[in-house]
């Protein structure tokens, strides 16, 4: 009984935000102001900015389904596969943000973590590849890299990663994510 009243709640809060999706997207065509401030909210907050996209890719392929053979069950089956996995990796993420908080050696590891320069790509190097190594995806979410990225280079190892990706797993574990390297030599 419960869990079928979570899941309604959620089904609830997803169809109120598909909604305002819908009338963002009109008032976004009618209001120029609008669209100025979403750009500055993404070049502030990109990685929020990207999960909010994800979700209106979601609800776009439910709402305007490109592939008129399939029925409204089929779609809906769908786009509940799909926002489960997204609504699964904003948990994940919250998850791990927690972790953080309830770390015991919260200073030493900040200590560490703020060894480890963070810096944003140029156009030049997001096209070319970032560090030394040339590297052209970030290891962690494997998405190429983007003019004005917030990326940590690991000194010791010289491996390249958005911030975002990154941060909690140094943070946990000191080490390179790809190579193990400690953070420690650098």
């Amino acid at each position: 009984m419960l869990e079928t009243i979570c899941a309604a709640l959620i089904l609830l809060n997803v169809l109120c935000a598909g909604c305002c999706v819908e009338v963002v997207r009109k008032l976004g065509k009618q209001l120029s102001p609008l669209r100025s401030l979403y750009t500055a909210f993404r070049a502030c907050y990109p990685w929020t900015a990207a999960q909010l996209e994800r979700f209106v890719e979601i609800w776009d392929l439910f709402v305007r389904c490109p592939d008129a053979s399939l029925h409204f069950e089929d779609r809906f089956a769908v786009f509940c596969d799909q926002l489960g996995d997204f609504l699964e990796g904003l948990l994940q993420r919250a998850v791990d943000v927690l972790e953080l908080f309830f770390q015991l050696d919260a200073q030493g590891q900040q200590a560490v973590l703020c060894r480890v320069p963070r810096r944003r790509l140029s156009a030049r190097e997001a096209a070319a590849g970032a560090g030394p190594l040339g590297i052209t995806t970030c290891g962690i979410c494997l998405e190429e890299w983007r003019p004005r990225d917030d990326v940590r280079e690991l000194r010791s190892c010289r491996h390249v990663f958005h911030s975002h990706c990154c941060d909690a797993w140094l943070w946990r574990h000191q080490k390179c994510p790809t190579c193990r390297t400690p953070l420690q030599a650098s």
